[in-house]
C-alpha cells in the first residue's frame, strides 16, 4: 500500500458510526453540507517529523490492570480488525475535556502509520494539531483496546477530513466486566421466542450486546434468575437459535403491562456471534448518524 493515501480516501460517510463512550466507543459521521462548513475556513496543514515520532509507551503487566500488547504482529491484527469491523473509536485530546469520535479507515504497514476519519464533534476536528499526541480507546466483541498515537498530518480536502497517525508500538487489552446494550427501537419490531420447560412467550427485541439481550413481553410474567430458555432472534439478516440464561426482570415502570427480561447467551456459535457483532455496530452507526443530522 502507498505511504500516502489521502488522495484516495474512500468516502466513508455511510461507514461511520457513534456510540455512548462510557459504554463502548464513540463515533460520528458527517452528513450532508454540515460536513463541507466544518473545514470551509480550514487550511491543509502537514507536519514534517523525524523517522522516530512513535508515542513513548512503556510495555509492561500489572497485577491488576490490563494485559499491554508490545508484539508488532498482534497490534496490527488489532488494528485491523479495528478497521475491518468499521468499530466505533473514541479519541481523547490533551487539554481538551470530553471524548470524541472517530473510526480507523486505513493502515500502512511499510510506513508505520494510521488514517482515521474526522473527529466529531468539530470541535475536537479544529483543535487537532500536527505533532499532537493523542489517546484511543475501542472495543472488539467486549474487549476494550486502548492506545497512544501521534498526528503526522492533517488532510482537509474532500470528501472529508482525516488525520494520518502512527502506528502504536503498545496496546492495553482489557476484558470488560458488563458490555454495553445498544437500545433496538420498537419500529424496528424484532420478533423473539423464548422456549423452555412450561415457558413459551413472544416479546421483541429491547436491547443487545455481543453477550446478551433484553426482551420486552406484554403479559408476561417475570422469568425466575437462572432459568434457562431456547431463544429464537429474527434479526434483520439472520435467524438465531441460542441457548441463554435468564438474568433479572422487571415490569414496566409505566404500567403498560410490559415485562422486560435480561438474558445472557450461553452457546453463541462463531457465525451467530459474529453475526449478533454485525447488527449491533449496524444499530450504533444508524442511531447516532441520525442523531447527528438533528444537531444545530
Amino acid at each position: 500500500m502507498p505511504g500516502d493515501q489521502r488522495g484516495q480516501r474512500p468516502d466513508c460517510r455511510n461507514q461511520i458510526a457513534e456510540c455512548a463512550h462510557r459504554t463502548g466507543s464513540v463515533v460520528g459521521t458527517r452528513h450532508g453540507d454540515q460536513r463541507n462548513n466544518l473545514r470551509s475556513d480550514r487550511p491543509h496543514r502537514t507536519c514534517a517529523q523525524s523517522a522516530d515520532h512513535r508515542p513513548s509507551l512503556t510495555a509492561r503487566r500489572t497485577a491488576s490492570g490490563p494485559a499491554v500488547i508490545t508484539d508488532s504482529t498482534q497490534i496490527r491484527s488489532l488494528i485491523n480488525r479495528l478497521i475491518r469491523d468499521k468499530v466505533p473509536i473514541t479519541v481523547m485530546l490533551p487539554g481538551r475535556e470530553g471524548f470524541f469520535s472517530s473510526l480507523l479507515l486505513d493502515s500502512d504497514r511499510d510506513n508505520g502509520t494510521l488514517l482515521a476519519d474526522e473527529l466529531f464533534p468539530a470541535r475536537g476536528h479544529a483543535a487537532v494539531e500536527p505533532g499532537m499526541e493523542i489517546r484511543v480507546l475501542g472495543n472488539l466483541d467486549g474487549i476494550e483496546v486502548r492506545f497512544k498515537s501521534r498526528v503526522i498530518t492533517i488532510n482537509a480536502e474532500q470528501p472529508g477530513a482525516s488525520y494520518r497517525l502512527v502506528m502504536p508500538i503498545a496496546m492495553d487489552y482489557k476484558q470488560r466486566r458488563d458490555a454495553f446494550r445498544v437500545p433496538v427501537s420498537p419500529a424496528l419490531a424484532i420478533a423473539v421466542l423464548l422456549n423452555a420447560d412450561g415457558i413459551s412467550a413472544k416479546g421483541t427485541l429491547a436491547d443487545i450486546s455481543h453477550n446478551g439481550l433484553r426482551i420486552a413481553i406484554r403479559g408476561a410474567n417475570p422469568v425466575p434468575a437462572g432459568a434457562q430458555l431456547l431463544c429464537h432472534i429474527d434479526l434483520p439478516d439472520e435467524h438465531i437459535s441460542t441457548m441463554a440464561e435468564a438474568r433479572h426482570s422487571a415490569a414496566d415502570r409505566r404500567g403498560l403491562g410490559v415485562v422486560y427480561i435480561g438474558f445472557r447467551f450461553l452457546e453463541l456459535n462463531i457465525e451467530h456471534q459474529r453475526a449478533i457483532n454485525r447488527f449491533t455496530a449496524n444499530l450504533q452507526r444508524d442511531q447516532l448518524r441520525a442523531r447527528r443530522m438533528f444537531q444545530p
